[in-house]
């Protein structure tokens, strides 16, 4: 029977892997490592782990378009991933991965040629710090190797490089450093000269750094470059035939929709080359910049809307031919709509969250030829940086053609065949203008709560990083977004434990855990450790019950529903008991477990401001369940603080500890991004609490806000007993609840700023149980205003006798 492209990813046999995985199934990671030997023979290196056990997958095509060969090998470590394959001009294959075992980090190699003789890994380094990002070339007589480390003398992560010797023993690192911290190194050979470059933090920016050497490590050149309120990324690089660097980098630039308050990123690719150590950009003549060789607004900055993507729409592929061509391939998911472009429709190309498309434009002489589509059909694309063939030989992962048995395919693609992209790009992002720097410094709010001096913080505890299969932006970036362009106090990356057909590895955890405690300053930031478990329960109404789970520390594990024992919300919670986590239930519908650690419900988020469009949530509260209001973006588009939603945190110091016992006590404010102060009490009881009353009891109310207010309400079991219209920034008011009856009782208080409501919701949708990710409005999918109008504090629960 021939199979058949799948239309959607969420129908079929596929859906049963999305919503109820088998227990250890096979996952991968998101980016491959590709390379080519001179004989014309590919190679794809891959992480993977399977029963929680993680190794490293070889592939390879035998000189054969097809599904590539698996090749594995025996592991020494339980978690392991990030692996960098090479070959270079010659038939040495080398591979270096990182490895954890127990608490030790390792940078792991092995010569790929003979992976049929059992063979142990050489350890290049072992450090008890944190080794990431590992990539690998080969000279004339050696191999190199370069990674980021954290150093604890000086509290900064750097990059360290290292060669093998003669008796095959690796010598002692070089170490190079820039900026604040230096992530992601990419390493090149022309045979005589080394070039490393990696990006590091300045300040609000990141910048792109060099440093070309000899075999004798001494230092030849070094170099450079960003540009003001961008974030020049992930550099990529491979050698010319005439000894020249060619290298691409991604710009990031933020921008914001005026008229509707969204925050987003612009981006694009810059190249350059460095012959002779002198670098020089090469930008596309056709695009009105001096830097920028490719536009990658396409899927990644909404015309319209914006979608998750499980392939990497910002890892870029610098490639050399063996005839001296230059190329620079990426890959693409056209946003909906596509197919109604009048000459895109006429291929038929796919484009959902599992099926993209490779893009590609070829350098001619000084400047770039046509944008091509090289591949549409696969996801998770490489190409190796230096090809031995007239095709070009592409390497991707395939979900569409089998639903539940995903293959790596490779596929030698003949450009002179390439689909065309000659589309003007004017005025398809127009919405989209410059974002101005924020004013990230604010007054912090003072108050009393049982004897303690409280302080209000802002959080935003949901965030996605690109270890999650549909989001984008680098963990670091993400923190260092939430820090120094949002501004906020508190923040967590919680990527998805498992989406077919990638999970949060042990390698994803244990880098996560590194990066909360490199990046938590008490008294100025705090970064916790979390991850979302991605539970599905068909009995409600959305068919979710997902949480996020948090530590307050970076010893806590990650139970996964692909894990025995976590398989389920009963296992889950039965895992977390003795620990020091805190779950937190979103989306539109969801059921909690009763567990004291299982108090806590995201209200608001960048899918939907589920308190107002939903009556869910106060039916909960009618039916007796008592948790805390949270507001958090659960952003997928790098957005951190301005994903729309906010968590305000009533706690007595800005350590992981306060915080922790703050989200205990329930001392919460839910808001759509602003930050609302809302300092509540009824009688002596503050936010959060509970406690016995005698009498009609006095209800205190102070708010302040960023925007002038509309209304300020006072909610009691559910109906609103006191409505303040409002003029200005601030309300204080006192009243006396009189006849109030005998029993129980709950009170919050309800803000709505001027404007209007911002919600996700198209208008006229009268059916309150849409599940989240619903079409139509101003805010579709994941886009959110960063500063919507409704704020809620968590509420105080009485009994009068």
């Amino acid at each position: 029977m021939e199979k058949r492209l799948r239309e959607d990813l969420d129908i079929g046999a596929h859906q049963k892997v999305i919503t109820h995985p088998e227990v250890g199934i096979e996952t991968f990671e998101r980016k491959l490592s590709s390379t080519m030997t001179p004989d014309g023979v590919v190679w794809a290196a891959v992480g993977r782990e399977k029963s929680g056990i993680g190794d490293i997958l070889f592939l390879t095509n035998e000189k054969s378009n097809s599904t590539m060969k698996r090749i594995s090998f025996k592991q020494y470590a339980p978690v392991s991933g990030q692996p960098s394959i090479y070959s270079g001009n010659g038939s040495e294959l080398s591979t270096v991965w990182v490895e954890k075992d127990a608490n030790t980090w390792r940078i792991s190699h092995i010569n790929a040629n003979h992976l049929d003789k059992d063979q142990k890994p050489t350890y290049i380094f072992e450090s008890e710090n944190l080794c990431m990002q590992p990539t690998i070339t080969r000279d004339d007589s050696s191999t190199w190797a370069a990674w980021s480390t954290w150093d604890p003398t000086d509290s900064q992560l750097k990059i360290m490089v290292s060669n093998n010797k003669d008796d095959g023993s690796w010598a002692s690192p070089i170490v190079f450093a820039g900026g604040e911290n230096s992530f992601r190194p990419v390493i090149a050979s022309n045979g005589k000269e080394i070039f490393i470059s990696w990006d590091s933090i300045d300040g609000k920016e990141y910048k792109i750094e060099y440093r070309i050497i000899n075999q004798n490590k001494e230092v030849l050149k070094e170099g450079r470059i960003g540009r003001e309120d961008e974030r020049w990324l992930t550099p990529a690089v491979t050698t010319g035939n005439d000894g020249s660097f060619y290298m691409s980098f991604i710009i990031v630039k933020d921008v914001i929709d005026k008229s509707l308050g969204i925050i987003d990123h612009q981006v694009a690719a810059g190249f350059a080359v460095i012959k002779n150590g002198e670098l020089k950009y090469l930008p596309d003549t056709k695009i009105d910049d001096s830097v920028i060789a490719a536009d990658l607004r396409e899927g990644l900055l909404a015309k319209v809307t914006y979608y998750g993507y499980h392939g990497l729409r910002r890892n870029m592929h610098p490639v050399v031919t063996h005839t001296g061509e230059i190329w620079l391939a990426w890959e693409v998911m056209f946003e909906p709509g596509f197919e109604k472009d009048e000459e895109l429709s006429k291929y038929k190309l796919k484009s959902n969250a599992v099926c993209g498309s490779l893009i590609g434009k070829k350098l001619n002489g000084s400047n770039w030829g046509d944008t091509l589509i090289i591949h549409n059909g696969g996801s998770n694309y490489t190409v190796p940086s230096k090809i031995y063939s007239d095709n070009i030989p592409v390497i991707y992962f395939d979900q569409v053609t089998d639903n539940l048995n995903p293959e790596f395919k490779l596929l030698f693609s003949n450009p002179d065949n390439a689909i065309r992209l000659n589309r003007p790009v004017k005025n398809r992002w127009d919405r989209w203008s410059k974002l101005d720097s924020c004013d990230i410094e604010y007054e912090r709010y003072h108050t009393k709560g049982d004897n303690e001096e409280l302080k209000l913080f802002w959080a935003d505890t949901h965030v996605h990083s690109v270890y999650s299969p549909d989001a984008e932006g680098e963990p670091d970036e993400l923190i260092s977004f939430a820090k120094n362009i949002s501004g906020i106090d508190v923040m967590a990356m919680v990527d998805n434990d498992f989406y077919p057909y990638f999970s949060l590895t042990g390698l994803k955890w244990s880098i996560h855990q590194e990066l909360a405690r490199i990046f938590t300053q008490v008294g100025k930031f705090v970064v916790f450790p979390g991850y979302e478990y991605t539970y599905h329960d068909e009995k409600l109404i959305n068919g979710m019950n997902h949480r996020y789970v948090l530590y307050p520390g970076t010893d806590g594990k990650a139970f996964r529903r692909i894990d025995q024992g976590s398989d389920t919300i009963e296992g889950l919670m039965e895992k977390i008991k003795d620990t020091d986590a805190l779950a937190f239930a979103h989306h539109t519908a969801w059921k909690l477990t009763g567990h004291p650690y299982d108090s806590n419900v995201e209200i608001c988020s960048s899918w939907r401001v589920c308190k107002e469009e939903s009556d869910f949530v106060d039916m909960r509260l009618k039916e007796g369940e008592r948790f805390s209001f949270i507001g958090s973006s659960d952003t997928h588009r790098a957005s951190p603080g301005f994903g729309g939603a906010l968590t305000g945190i009533y706690a007595e110091n800005l350590t992981p500890e306060s915080i922790f016992e703050a989200y205990r006590k329930h001392r919460t404010i839910a808001t759509q991004g602003q930050r609302i102060v809302i300092d509540f009490r009824v009688d002596d009881l503050f936010i959060g609490d509970e406690g016995d009353i005698k009498d009609d009891p006095y209800l205190t109310l102070n708010v302040k806000s960023e925007e002038p207010l509309e209304f300020v309400e006072i909610i009691r079991d559910g109906e609103a007993i006191k409505h303040y219209e409002c003029k200005g920034t601030s309300l204080v008011e006192a009243y006396k609840d009189e006849g109030l009856s005998k029993g129980e009782h709950y009170y919050y208080v309800r803000v709505k700023t001027q404007g209007e409501p911002s919600f996700n919701a198209p208008e006229g949708i009268t059916d309150t149980t849409k599940v989240f990710f619903i079409e139509g409005s101003k805010y579709p999918h994941n886009l959110a205003r960063a500063k919507g109008p409704f704020a809620w504090c968590t509420p105080i629960w009485v009994v009068k006798l």
